[in-house]
């Protein structure tokens, strides 16, 4: 008996060439539907069109998809030019991201609940105040094992360790 041949993508459509499969190929079958097919990845990307799941976001809007290359085609009808979809209310920044909006707008608000825990400085966002904690020296001493030196920072020693090889 011969196996069915797979020649379609899971939404349609010819994929190239036909195939034919031995025996020894394991047939993968839809829980929902007759649908079958001897590629697993295939019968994967099917069952969602059952089940509604579209992993795939776009970072532009918010359209869903089942395939990356459906994703891929979509951004597509994005052009650099047309106007981000968040637009500050205070001045000219603009994100694709509303996440990326909302920490762009504490800059304008006083709000900033982020406090350097060295000194009463306080940010709006928890990478101002990760760069402004670098201008501080560490309350922890690093020493060499192999000579006098003492170090602020564990990565300064580190590369202090290097002139010992």
């Amino acid at each position: 008996m011969r196996a069915r041949e797979d020649s379609e993508t899971p939404g349609g459509g010819a994929t190239g060439p036909r195939t034919s499969h031995t025996s020894t190929s394991k047939l993968h079958q839809c829980t929902y539907c007759s649908y079958s097919t001897y590629r697993k990845d295939h019968l994967k990307i099917h069952i969602r069109t059952h089940t509604g799941e579209r992993p795939y976001a776009c970072q532009y809007c918010p359209s869903r998809f089942i395939q990356t290359n459906a994703l891929r085609k979509h951004l597509l009808t994005h052009t650099r030019d047309k106007v981000m979809l968040h637009q500050c209310t205070y001045c000219s920044y603009s994100t694709p991201r509303k996440a990326t909006l909302i920490i762009h707008m504490r800059t304008h608000t006083e709000e900033k609940s982020y406090s350097c825990k060295y000194c009463t400085l306080q940010f709006s966002s928890s990478s101002a105040l990760q760069s402004h904690i670098c201008t501080h020296p560490t309350e922890k001493v690093f020493r060499c094992s192999m000579c006098p030196q003492v170090f602020d920072h564990y990565k300064a020693l580190k590369t202090h360790m290097l002139n010992h090889k």
